[in-house]
């Protein structure tokens, strides 16, 4: 399997660093035993490649392989690595944050039931219902900040893909044999990790790749 893929990949990592100054100087392939075709990028060299993609024609592959080195040139799982870290962090932060609210509600609800005081059960209600919101907010914000930082990255690799020259390969797999992502609602379109196929293809074509199905 490698032996029909490396020359491939070094094929598209020639024309990446014939047409850009910011590819990697190497790559590294690894083979993950899966018949769905598919391949990801692995932080900064390495493509990770199942073996189902090997049904699919050379054509195909190499479409696919500039759009993963597209995302290695541009350090995208880098990028969404220390989106991850960096919101971990801050909702740790809301963690302890929260932590301190119910201490201070308990604190302020013995406080009015000794005190028998409404005033004090209000104010109780409002600080853990600001805390549960803020949590939840957040934790909201992160998820759909980093899925939609994902979707833009795919559209970045798309384009990368195009400027080295394999724009049309990558349009065909996409329209043909690549699977989609759900169209079953709004929410599924916004927590997704990929654009619908349809959207990618039209973003290439509207760069210049001259792709019909017809």
């Amino acid at each position: 399997m490698k032996l029909r893929v490396v020359p491939l990949v070094q094929y598209v990592l020639d024309k990446a660093k014939e047409n850009t100054s910011y590819c990697p100087k190497k790559v590294k392939v690894k083979i993950i035993h899966d018949p769905a075709p598919n391949a990801f990028a692995l932080g900064r060299q390495t493509l990770c490649i199942t073996d189902g993609l090997l049904l699919l024609s050379d054509d195909m592959i190499l479409g696919i392989l500039a759009h993963e080195i597209g995302h290695l040139s541009y350090g995208h799982t880098v990028i969404q690595l220390l989106i991850g870290g960096g919101n971990i962090f801050i909702s740790g932060c809301l963690l302890l944050i929260k932590i301190s609210y119910w201490i201070f509600s308990a604190i302020m609800g013995l406080f009015a039931i000794c005190s028998r005081s409404g005033v004090m059960g209000i104010i109780t209600a409002v600080f853990a219902g600001i805390s549960t919101a803020l949590s939840w907010l957040w934790v909201k914000f992160c998820m759909l900040f980093l899925m939609w930082s994902m979707r833009q990255n795919e559209y970045l690799a798309d384009e990368f893909a195009y400027k080295i020259g394999f724009g049309l390969e990558l349009a065909t797999v996409l329209d043909q044999h690549i699977s989609d992502v759900p169209h079953d609602g709004f929410l599924s379109a916004i927590y997704s990790t990929h654009p619908c196929n349809d959207d990618r293809v039209a973003a290439l074509q509207n760069l210049g790749v001259p792709y019909s199905r017809y």
